[in-house]
């Protein structure tokens, strides 16, 4: 049995997978004017398109103070139409997005306090923003990346480590 002899008491887990898959995606401007298709290449708001597909995934343990969380996301590939203004059409590639976050709660673990009361009231955290550092690749119709689409700009962080240490007094 998962939750153990205890009945559960400090272990949980939970965990959840979305599939979205846009049939249709469109935008009146106003009336008489033809709705614009979100979905085949029409933008508004800016300039990143619609994706068709994307699926989310996010899942998460913890157990006697020990936590592990894990949230993944797939954007499906989109493209944006340059339109009759003669600019070129914009490919957005498809990217996958993983964060990861792992805690010990000290509080949880009564013989690591009893050897180091210091600890009492704090938790460690390891957090991990896109650890496959992906980021989108967005191509114009000759396969260049176009100036305002460079990596840096798209996703100036990029992969983020972070490691924390929060005490109550």
């Amino acid at each position: 049995e998962f939750l153990g002899p205890r009945g559960g008491r400090g272990r949980r887990w939970q965990v959840a997978a979305y599939h979205i898959w846009r049939l249709e995606e469109s935008a009146l401007i106003r009336p008489g004017v033809l709705p614009l298709d979100l979905l085949g290449g029409s933008v508004i708001g800016g300039a990143t398109p619609i994706a068709r597909h994307g699926v989310e995934l996010e899942g998460g343990i913890s157990l006697d103070g020990f936590g592990l969380r894990a949230e993944a996301e797939y954007i499906g590939s989109a493209r944006v139409d340059g339109g009759a203004a003669g600019a070129s059409d914009l490919a957005f590639g498809d990217v996958l997005l993983l964060d990861l976050r792992a805690f010990v709660d000290f509080d949880r673990r009564p013989r690591l306090i009893a050897a180091l009361p210091l600890l009492r009231g704090a938790r460690l955290s390891l957090r991990i923003d896109n650890l496959l550092g992906d980021i989108r690749r967005v191509t114009d119709a000759a396969g260049n990346v176009p100036l305002s689409f460079q990596p840096a700009l798209l996703d100036p962080r990029g992969r983020f480590v972070e490691l924390s240490l929060r005490k109550r007094f």
